[in-house]
This record gives C-alpha cells, structure tokens and sequence, in this order.
C-alpha cells in the first residue's frame, strides 16, 4: 500500500490500510505534544513526531493519525477518520 509514516513508531503486528498517513508536524509548525491516557498533555521537545502505534494497533484505509497521535496495542482508528490524542 502507498502510506506515509514520518518519524514514527510501529509496534509488532501493527497494521496500516491503504493510503494510511503518520502525520509528523503540525500545520503550526509548533512543538508536538502527547496526550496521556488520562488527558493530561505534556511536551516532546520534538517539532517532528508521527504517530505511535502499539502491538497490534490498525488504521483502516485513508486514516490520519496526527502528530504525536498515540494508539496502545490492539486499538483502532476507523478508515477515513482523522485521529489526535490517545486511544487505549
């Protein structure tokens, strides 16, 4: 499949559909930031950071994870849905 995965980490068995994309910089082109399970966000340091996808993690066809973007292992985000933040 064509994907694009920037600066990001992939788990074990982690599994992108066609035309996937790892974001890794925000439009503002400001520092990227992490969302804890619980909300709370705290700074990276980083002004390019892609998703990280846990073990067993899927993106269906033509989703976004943005920058900073967290998925624990066997989460989903759903095709064509654009996700930011965590998702456990």
């Amino acid at each position: 499949h064509r994907n694009y995965v920037g600066d990001s980490i992939l788990g074990t068995g982690a599994h992108l559909g066609a035309g996937c994309v790892l974001s890794n910089l925000r439009f503002d082109g400001q520092e990227v930031w992490m969302h804890a399970p619980d909300g709370q966000k705290f700074p990276t340091g980083l002004k390019k950071l892609g998703g990280i996808m846990g073990d067993y993690a899927e993106a269906g066809c033509n989703s976004v994870l943005c920058p900073g973007a967290c998925l624990f292992p066997h989460a989903k985000v759903f095709p064509c849905k654009s996700f930011r933040g965590t998702r456990v």
